[in-house]
């Protein structure tokens, strides 16, 4: 703590939160944040780029903003010095987030499901945006947009994902996908408000049986 907060803890006046960043290098690094020596939590990417990403992640556990830079210069030098003195974790994290390949493995079950589903439903049409309301996957412009709701109950439900899992979850799709925050003319409904992962996340094989689901049971069928 720096001179300022050890005046202002002793003389009751305002404290200057206290911010630290520590890290498990794995790959992509993974984040996670403390204020004034709180318990860490999961922070992503997507929350550390911009003041206003990090104002909604501080003010999602109850802590001040005060002392966030309200301008970009400033903000990414204030990152930039939290990133240089971030601190390295050396216990084992959890075997959920050890690599990416556990969360696409469960993504890929998730996505196994509904893609087959979609494209039985919707021929062609499903390749290019095509789907009902309640689908829970549209495709895209060579991406799968899906409902948060729906992948977490999936995730809940088949593997008893919780917590600290589904923040890994979603910052991988922060880091290797996006959220569609896009509205108002031009933008299709369904679409409004959906995340999204490119499909070349996953390998060209699951790819080929999602897309064309039809053509692999047919080989399957006749393989017997």
């Amino acid at each position: 703590m720096d001179a300022f907060n050890e005046f202002a803890k002793k003389h009751g006046a305002y404290e200057e939160p206290e911010f630290r960043l520590f890290r498990y290098d794995t790959d992509p690094v993974q984040w996670f944040m403390s204020v004034n020596g709180e318990e860490k939590h999961p922070i992503t990417v997507g929350d550390l780029s911009s003041e206003n990403s990090f104002t909604r992640w501080l003010l999602g556990r109850n802590q001040s903003i005060a002392n966030v830079p309200n301008n970009k210069p400033l903000f990414k030098q204030f990152i930039e010095r939290l990133r240089l003195a971030s601190e390295k974790l050396e216990e084992e994290p959890l075997p959920f987030m050890q690599t990416d390949a556990g969360i696409k493995e469960k993504l890929a079950h998730f996505f196994g499901n509904n893609i087959p589903l979609l494209v039985r439903k919707w021929g062609n049409a499903a390749l290019e945006g095509g789907g009902g309301q309640f689908d829970e996957v549209r495709i895209k412009n060579n991406k799968v947009f899906f409902k948060w709701e729906g992948l977490v109950r999936y995730l809940e439900l088949a593997w008893r994902v919780r917590g600290k899992e589904l923040d890994a979850v979603k910052q991988f799709i922060t880091d290797h996908g996006g959220h569609n925050r896009e509205s108002g003319r031009g933008v299709r409904r369904w679409f409004k408000w959906k995340y999204w992962l490119p499909l070349d996340v996953f390998d060209e094989d699951k790819l080929a049986r999602w897309l064309k689901p039809e053509e692999y049971e047919k080989e399957d069928v006749e393989g017997e």
